[in-house]
């Protein structure tokens, strides 16, 4: 090879490092969403799931609701099935320790499960009308 060739080379070499420092500069740069695609698809495929409520123990157990509106219900009883249900849905996706949290709302009341302190690496808040009124509204907290 002689001495062109190689200079040649070596440019494009120093050409395609110097543009993957700047890709990558500029895809952390903007990089501010706090709402992971994969957070969010698993996040809203358990909240579209429907749930039967002999399932969780409720009479006229062949009935077959939609989980938001089961949560609703839940949450007017006091109970925390549907807490623990959805935590125990969560805790096949998130399978290290303190990988996430929730916060579940409903007519002023409130439950958490899981961590749901500062630190977290990315959260997803949906609220859903539930069927016998009010709007339930739910933030998982997702740790890497």
């Amino acid at each position: 090879m002689n001495r062109k060739g190689f200079t040649a080379i070596m440019d494009a070499v120093f050409f395609v490092i110097l543009i993957s420092i700047a890709v990558t500069a500029i895809a952390h740069g903007t990089d501010d969403s706090q709402e992971s695609p994969v957070d969010t698809e698993s996040f809203d495929a358990v909240m579209a799931t429907y749930v039967r409520l002999g399932d969780l123990g409720y009479p006229d157990g062949d009935r077959v609701m939609k989980i938001t509106d089961v949560w609703a219900l839940s949450m007017v009883a006091g109970d925390g099935k549907v807490t623990e249900f959805v935590g125990r849905c969560f805790d096949a996706m998130f399978p290290w320790e303190d990988g996430y949290g929730f916060t579940v709302t409903y007519l002023d009341m409130t439950q958490t499960y899981g961590n749901t302190h500062d630190g977290w690496s990315g959260s997803v808040h949906r609220e859903y009308s539930a069927e016998f009124g009010g709007t339930l509204a739910v933030t998982l907290y997702s740790y890497l």
